[in-house]
This record gives structure tokens, C-alpha cells and sequence, in this order.
């Protein structure tokens, strides 16, 4: 986040999880956070160019806290999030199953940080551990007057 960008409030973030190498995986996700109720959501996708291609879509749910570590630690601000895969039709009664759980540290600007992931694929859970984090863009969200 810039200087200027409050922390107080509702804001959006985009992070960009992984290494960056060609063809490897990567892990986008677009985050509203509220930091009222220090509560975020959003949407999350896995990609990697292999194949076939893996191609996973995900709506996150979770929370962030602050990590009481003393001296400040490189990445104080820890972000707990559960993803479920995208309903045709959310209405109906079927229970939806989590697909991802994702663990970041992020730093105090929400700039860089490191990420562990889990996701499933044909029944089986597959983990990537301390990838780099990386912001994409972030926007303040001020309320409609």
C-alpha cells in the first residue's frame, strides 16, 4: 500500500503467490478486506501450464490477525483463508466442500510476504510451501455518500 493509503476501512488487494518461473504454478488472488472486523473474502485461482492444465477456481473466506513477535517480525500481519469451489447454482442444498486453505504472511504495507497453500485435485490435497508473495494492485474503497 502506498504512504497515503489508510488502513482503517475496506480495502481491496491483489497479491500475485509463486515463483515466477515459466510453467510453474502460480496462485492469484483479488482480497476485500475489512479491517473492522478484520474479515476478508474474495476470489482465488491456482494456474499452472502444464498438461492437461491446471486451472482451479476458488471463493476465499477467512481472517487476519497481527502475530504478537517480538521484535517486529519481517511479516507480522498472518492471513487464514478457506476456498470452495464456484456453484452454478449457490442456492441449492448441496454442501460444498473446501477445495483450497491458504496461509499468509504478508508484511505491515501488505507488499511482499510468503504463502503455503493446499488445494485438491480428483480427491487428493497437494501443497505448495513458502512461496514469495507479491502485491499486484491495491484500491481504497470509500463509501458511497
Amino acid at each position: 500500500m502506498s504512504n497515503n493509503v489508510s488502513k482503517t476501512g475496506l480495502f481491496v488487494v491483489q497479491f500475485q503467490i509463486g515463483t515466477g518461473n515459466p510453467g510453474g504454478q502460480e496462485l492469484h488472488l483479488s482480497l476485500t478486506v475489512n479491517t473492522v472486523t478484520r474479515q476478508i473474502s474474495g476470489m482465488g485461482t491456482i494456474a499452472q501450464a502444464i498438461n492437461p492444465p491446471l486451472d482451479i477456481q476458488t471463493y476465499v473466506k477467512g481472517n487476519y490477525f497481527l502475530l504478537p513477535i517480538l521484535p517486529p517480525a519481517t511479516y507480522p500481519i498472518n492471513l487464514n483463508l478457506t476456498g470452495v469451489p464456484f456453484l452454478v447454482n449457490p442456492l441449492s442444498n448441496v454442501a460444498v466442500h473446501p477445495n483450497t486453505e491458504i496461509y499468509l504472511n504478508v508484511s505491515e504495507r501488505w507488499e511482499t510476504g510468503i504463502c503455503t497453500y493446499k488445494y485438491e485435485i480428483n480427491g487428493h490435497w497437494q501443497t505448495v510451501s513458502n512461496v514469495p508473495v507479491k502485491i499486484v494492485q491495491t484500491e481504497v474503497l470509500t463509501p458511497a455518500l
